[in-house]
């Protein structure tokens, strides 16, 4: 079964590639408003919204910003939060809970717009990080906050949060993280195939709708160096992020900024990695 479903996946994507060269050559405009569209999407088709809280969590507020729910593990101890990456939610970073847990932290999870339980099917890099510039300056402002962790494109959207937060971790992690936007959609094209003419469509619509060009989100101009420890992690597997992308995003942070690399993992499977867990929430227990 799951076998003929990967086929089906591939049939798929066989033709969305088929029918952008094709729309591209004919209509390039029309295919790079539908590129941006697949480019921003949140929710596979055939998806709906999440059930809601994470299995263990309680839902609690954010304080300042109507209708945002912050999903918290524990009732003591500092704060660590986790941001999922786009296209995932909140449940996606829970193999991280019982190791930090363990160590003495209270955990927050949250879904970004139109991701999880919360309604919409795309967003913006602009929404997404106002939405963790949010839960961290909002949401129990006077706790101490230990650490951030972000895993892919939520590792980039942490980093350019905390350059405007006025509540900063002790410590940050990133896993799977791109170096920047726009390095994710070179990705993105080159998977798809995407002709120079739609690209640079891609792009016009992009900065529209972000308000800023998209060379904006990137770690090399948004961090601020040396301001904290952190912990690049990265597969050497990743088919969605190079793995080469780790040092880019360690020589961003700064000096006091390290790598770890692992292998056989992939883009999704390095946040179940027990392994990887526990070098996660031993770095962020040494802030203490």
């Amino acid at each position: 079964m799951r076998r003929f479903e990967e086929l089906a996946r591939a049939m798929k994507v066989r033709a969305l590639r088929s029918g952008l060269r094709l729309l591209g050559r004919s209509a390039p405009a029309l295919a790079g408003r539908w590129a941006t569209d697949l480019f921003l999407a949140t929710r596979r088709r055939g998806t709906g919204l999440a059930p809601g809280v994470p299995l263990g969590a309680t839902a609690m507020p954010v304080g300042g910003a109507p209708g945002r729910e912050a999903y918290v593990w524990g009732k003591r101890g500092s704060i660590v939060l986790l941001v999922h990456g786009w296209g995932a939610d909140s449940g996606a970073m829970c193999s991280l809970v019982r190791p930090l847990r363990e160590r003495g932290c209270r955990v927050v999870a949250f879904d970004a717009p139109a991701h999880g339980a919360n309604q919409g099917r795309h967003t913006t890099m602009t929404d997404f990080v106002a939405s963790v510039r949010d839960v961290l300056d909002k949401f129990e402002p006077a706790a101490e906050v230990r650490a951030v962790v972000g895993h892919s494109l939520g590792g980039l959207a942490a980093v350019a949060a905390l350059g405007a937060a006025r509540r900063l971790p002790e410590r940050l992690v990133l896993l799977s993280a791109p170096s920047s936007l726009n390095e994710a959609l070179r990705s993105f094209v080159a998977h798809w195939g995407i002709t120079p003419p739609v690209e640079q469509r891609i792009r016009e619509e992009l900065s529209r709708s972000h308000g800023v060009p998209i060379e904006h989100w990137d770690v090399r101009t948004l961090a601020d160096r040396d301001r904290f420890p952190a912990l690049v992690i990265h597969d050497r597997d990743d088919v969605f992020v190079p793995f080469g992308e780790a040092s880019v995003v360690a020589q961003a942070l700064g000096a006091s900024a390290r790598v770890e690399l692992t292998e056989g993992l992939g883009h999704a499977r390095i946040l179940a990695d027990r392994r990887t867990t526990s070098l996660v929430a031993d770095f962020v227990a040494a802030a203490a």
